[in-house]
């Protein structure tokens, strides 16, 4: 069975330059292996209240949200034979306040500030958030069994956008699972309005093995597998979507369709990851498929999230909703008319509009962030 997860997590230093992390405890997923603090967002729950939370759980300590570091994503299989896609959202974090203790009896069960990450065995998603290689910590961490990407990319690079799954983004030197970074961030990542994805916690657990247990999976052919996806009556999608604009500071903007929430209204393109999608393939194919563009990342601009507990499914049947949004920066440095290439979706119209045109719209809440922010890029 395929299920979706979505995580937050903090990297947090101190004044000396060193990380806080966490050791997974035995009823981990992953036990021994080292992981920045932080779990799974609860339904209905913001990112960014999830990492301050989670943190305080694991840590003892009081922490604030600095900024969005990193968007992530992995899929691994586990001892029971499911696959688990999970989303990872990294944020930068300093302590408020509070006194520094381990977790009581739960999926970590030791922390500690630490000045060399790579000499420890780390989760693949905590060393390609810290700027460490997969190589580093292999055999550290004894995972002979992970299988690795055969050309996995190398972080930093910039992927683009539009056309056909086009954009994923390389694992960073071969960590599989792990999409490539973006304009130097590590590890951007996944869309939504695709598959069902199963709320619960992350707890740890998401990317790489140790000592027999799960094996990280290659995402390349994931999505396609012919394995139950879980459905349940409670749903948590994690979409990612594109502020897009051309050279000259136009913003490309799409139209939602009749029969579905918001019609009528214009909205930001993007769109879901399907199981074991990167969220670069998933952006790249979502944008060209609503407007025939193609672009580039260039970064990050929000966490956002919205909450519907008495929405209605495809079928009918009421599903308690919670999809969580990431907003990236999109550079289309070749604009084309706009043309949606879907079939029977919810994007009825894709147009590109002057900001001052833009700003006369019935706008999405992500579209009128897309907006605000290229405007405040172009005045500054």
């Amino acid at each position: 069975m395929k299920i979706r997860r979505v995580g937050a997590y903090g990297i947090c230093r101190d004044e000396s330059g060193r990380v806080l992390l966490a050791r997974n405890s035995p009823l981990s997923e992953f036990p021994g292996l080292w992981t920045l603090p932080g779990g799974g967002v609860e339904q209905g729950e913001h990112p960014d209240d999830a990492v301050v939370r989670e943190f305080g759980e694991e840590t003892g300590l009081e922490v604030r949200v600095d900024g969005l570091n990193t968007v992530t994503a992995d899929v691994f299989r586990l001892p029971g034979g499911d696959l688990e896609h999970t989303d990872r959202i990294i944020y930068d974090v300093s302590v408020l306040g509070g006194t520094l203790q381990n977790e009581a009896e739960g999926t970590t069960e030791l922390v500690e500030w630490v000045t060399d990450p790579s000499a420890l065995p780390l989760m693949p998603f905590t060393a390609a958030a810290l700027g460490h290689h997969f190589s580093d910590i292999s055999e550290k961490s004894g995972n002979g069994g992970v299988e690795t990407a055969a050309e996995g990319g190398v972080a930093g690079q910039a992927g683009p956008v539009g056309g056909g799954g086009g954009g994923r983004g390389g694992a960073a030197e071969g960590v599989v699972g792990q999409s490539g970074a973006v304009e130097g961030v590590v590890g951007q990542s996944g869309a939504v309005e695709g598959v069902a994805g199963q709320s619960g916690a992350v707890e740890g657990g998401g990317a790489g093995t140790a000592e027999g247990n799960a094996g990280l999976v290659d995402l390349a052919g994931v999505a396609a597998a012919d394995e139950e996806v879980a459905r349940p009556d409670r749903v948590q999608r994690f979409g990612a979507y594109a502020a897009a604009s051309d050279p000259g500071g136009r913003v490309l903007l799409t139209k939602i369709a009749a029969g579905y929430p918001g019609a009528g209204r214009w909205h930001v393109p993007g769109g879901g990851t399907d199981h074991g999608e990167t969220p670069e393939a998933a952006l790249a194919r979502e944008v060209f498929e609503e407007t025939g563009q193609h672009g580039r990342v260039t970064g990050l601009v929000e966490i956002s999230h919205r909450y519907d507990p008495r929405a209605v499914g495809p079928e009918g049947v009421p599903i308690d909703w919670h999809v969580i949004r990431v907003l990236f920066r999109v550079e289309v440095d070749t604009p084309t008319e706009p043309a949606v290439k879907e079939v029977d979706g919810s994007t009825a119209e894709a147009r590109w509009f002057t900001l001052d045109e833009a700003r006369r719209l019935d706008l999405t809440e992500p579209a009128a962030v897309a907006v605000a922010r290229i405007g405040a890029e172009r005045a500054s």
